[in-house]
């Protein structure tokens, strides 16, 4: 070994035995160089362990959705098949009772948009689509804080997550009806409209009954609850179908 201060031989060692200076230095200098392998073992073990947490990361990610949807698909084809099953639905599918729903307020939003954009007057992406959309999703939120509110009042067990499973397991077979009817008026065939209706009724007065109906009462009567959810459930839609309309009447009125 050479020392680095003075530059003569040493034994190898802590300190020259020429000049007494520190061989630290070249000791871990000696060691990398005598196994060069150390340094690329290090190196590559500090570049794989990111790659491996990424891909684990992603793993589950995958794993997750994959869960979700079978979830949701067994939710939804066991609901198609017995919607009576609703009543025995808990909070523990939250997830699939939000996706059914917002699967419904999809739908409606794309077959508006579809239906104003093929239209004489046309229309944006904004009013034909985002707004359904946002006033549709108003609503869901709305009739949901009133079933659980009323469930309240009536005395019944009930968690908002356990609301949102039943809205969207009853909404189920509404949200066939739904596609049913988009289906049969794209092709202009009768009854279309009708089904739409239905579909478009339910979330306001028959989910709410549904889900209020499913106990006993042990409170306040679920009827007046039912009443006074239909009369701010349909003000509500009211004005948001007022809004619509009014930015549809806008839009005309701007070519004129």
């Amino acid at each position: 070994m050479v020392c680095p201060s003075c530059k003569e031989e040493t034994e190898s060692g802590k300190f020259c035995t020429n000049c007494g200076a520190s061989l630290a230095n070249e000791e871990v200098a000696a060691t990398s160089d005598s196994n060069p392998n150390l340094t690329a073992e290090v190196i590559a073990a500090e570049t794989k362990q990111p790659a491996t947490t990424e891909n684990q990361s992603t793993n589950e990610a995958l794993e997750k959705g994959k869960q979700v949807a079978g979830n949701f698909g067994n939710f939804f084809m066991t609901l198609l098949k017995n919607p009576s099953h609703a009543k025995k639905i808990d909070g523990k599918e939250w997830i699939s009772g939000t996706i059914t729903i917002a699967l419904f307020i999809l739908l409606f939003s794309i077959s508006t948009f579809i239906t104003l954009n093929n239209s004489y007057f046309g229309t944006t992406f904004v009013e034909g689509f985002l707004a359904p959309f946002l006033r549709l999703l108003i609503l869901f939120a709305v009739i949901i804080a009133l079933t659980f509110g009323g469930l309240k009042l009536a005395a019944l067990k009930a968690t908002i997550t356990t609301t949102v499973a039943k809205a969207g397991a009853y909404l189920v077979p509404f949200l066939t009806i739904a596609v049913l009817g988009v289906l049969l008026a794209f092709i202009e065939l009768p009854f279309a409209g009708t089904l739409i209706l239905i579909s478009l009724i339910a979330p306001i007065l028959l989910i709410p009954t549904f889900i209020i109906l499913e106990q006993p009462v042990n409170g306040f009567d679920s009827i007046y609850v039912l009443i006074g959810i239909y009369i701010v459930g349909m003000l509500i839609a009211g004005y948001l179908v007022q809004q619509m309309i009014f930015a549809f009447v806008g839009n005309i009125t701007d070519l004129f």
